[in-house]
């Protein structure tokens, strides 16, 4: 998987799958323009970090990149930051390129790599999984972080499977691009 090469070495990990009844491109389209502020639940959580729309696409705008694509089968987008901090806070969240992602980190941040990956099952139903992984360098930073996941992991899994749902039903919609 392209995550792997991102990030291979981590310290927090989280996966979710779910079984799609549609094509990889369709599923594919769907991980990149689902909405997934629809989802009541993502909703409510996301509104408390002030994030007011809520595709793949609008993640760029927050901080994190795309940093590879194999399409129709893994995208997989970045982020570094001091996470355990207020966010919108100076250096909370920091935009990182692909070139950067790849390059030592700093010691005083987490970095992040978060998956969507596409496999076959049988013929158009496929199995979508979703990944993050979490990185720390340095024991002050691992300490932040570890009383930060601790906090939010139960509403980072919950919104996971949320988004995996919504994903879901975009895709089998009749007519999905």
């Amino acid at each position: 998987m392209l995550i792997d090469k991102y990030m291979s070495d981590y310290q927090f990990s989280e996966k979710h799958e779910i079984v799609i009844n549609a094509s990889a491109e369709k599923i594919y389209s769907a991980i990149l323009s689902t909405d997934f502020m629809k989802s009541f639940i993502i909703h409510m959580l996301f509104k408390i970090r002030g994030i007011p729309k809520f595709t793949i696409v609008d993640l760029t705008k927050v901080g994190f990149e795309i940093l590879e694509e194999m399409y129709p089968k893994e995208i997989v987008i970045g982020l570094e930051g001091r996470f355990w901090t207020r966010f919108g806070s100076e250096n909370a969240l920091n935009k990182i390129s692909r070139e950067n992602f790849l390059t030592p980190q700093s010691m005083d941040v987490a970095r992040v790599a978060w998956n969507f990956y596409i496999e076959e099952k049988t013929t158009d139903q496929y199995i979508l999984t979703t990944e993050t992984r979490i990185s720390c360098t340095s024991k002050n930073t691992l300490r932040k972080f570890k009383i930060y996941w601790f906090i939010i992991k139960p509403g980072s899994g919950l919104v996971r499977k949320y988004m995996l749902r919504e994903i879901r039903k975009q895709a089998e919609q009749p007519g999905m691009n």
